[in-house]
């Protein structure tokens, strides 16, 4: 039977650079797991470096436009596609990102929900734009007493139970309730790639000042030109929100390189938390990027003997 690789972490953990490694040493097929490398013309913003956008063995980079509509299921059916279209070579597949919804989806899967119709999700992000996500939140409520289970702060969930409950009448919950989760891949091994949060940070830091000093407000003008919604993905990128303010005028360019900079420190604090309790228990948790690159390639060189 295939095994299929996951390599989570942090932002800024060095992921990227040890999938590249593994790659070129064992000629593996990696897909990206990352909600905003998918993302075409923003390779700044969302951490593309050229070879993850021009390998063949790297796939799912950069290859959705900023203005169309993507979500986790979509992502997960293309990634499956990716998947057995490399076991069909007998390439080894490993799974690359930190984004924890699409990781989730890939190693438990997602209920069989009906999707809504596209006036719908229109409807929902606009008046989610015009109320914000305390008012929405309360209006979602007096529908569904089940909205309590989830984060207000959470735009996409607010989006999704609403879209779901106006569409068909039912809860989100009850759907999940009525559609088990079922796994797309048996046999999956989980690597965590976990640096102490002491030399994360400084990385995190130094990564936000190479953005800004490369193309990433250059960048963010494109998106702004888009005349996305506020609450699109990729304009929660990483600094976007930042860099519009200062583009805006309203804070100069070091308070937002310095704003996010603490943003980002404190995702990355989410997703330690989310990896440690969603991950499974026999996940394999290392610190350092050379351990995980040793790790890997013992680990995937094993496998095929």
């Amino acid at each position: 039977m295939n095994k299929l690789w996951i390599l989570a972490g942090p932002t800024a953990s060095g992921k990227s650079e040890v999938s590249k490694i593994v790659a070129e040493r064992l000629g593996c097929t990696i897909i990206n797991c990352d909600s905003k490398q998918i993302y075409q013309h923003v390779p700044t913003i969302t951490d593309q470096a050229e070879y993850l956008r021009t390998s063949p063995q790297f796939r799912l980079y950069g290859y959705v436009h900023p203005s169309n509509s993507y979500s986790v299921g979509l992502w997960l059916e293309d990634a499956k596609r990716e998947i057995l279209l490399a076991w069909e070579k007998k390439s080894p597949t490993i799974v690359v990102g930190g984004s924890g919804l699409y990781i989730s989806s890939l190693i438990y899967g997602l209920s069989e929900i009906p999707p809504a119709d596209a006036h719908i999700r229109q409807k929902a992000r606009a008046l989610l734009s015009e109320v914000g996500n305390d008012t929405f939140f309360e209006l979602l409520l007096r529908r569904d007493a089940n909205v309590c289970k989830i984060d207000r702060r959470n735009s996409n969930q607010l989006l999704r139970a609403f879209e779901v409950f106006e569409s068909t009448g039912v809860s989100i919950f009850s759907w999940r309730e009525r559609c088990p989760k079922k796994r797309p891949f048996e046999n999956c091994e989980v690597c965590v790639l976990f640096p102490p949060k002491e030399e994360l940070h400084p990385k995190i830091n130094s990564r936000l000042v190479d953005m800004i000093n490369s193309s990433a407000v250059a960048e963010v003008e494109y998106l702004m030109s888009l005349n996305l919604p506020a609450d699109a993905p990729i304009m929660k990128a990483i600094g976007v929100r930042e860099v519009i303010e200062y583009l805006r005028g309203n804070i100069s360019l070091p308070e937002a390189v310095e704003a996010a900079q603490r943003n980002t420190r404190q995702y990355a604090k989410r997703q330690y938390t989310w990896l440690r309790r969603q991950l499974p228990q026999d996940a394999q948790c290392l610190p350092t990027r050379e351990e995980m690159v040793q790790h890997l390639i013992s680990r995937l060189t094993g496998a095929e003997k």
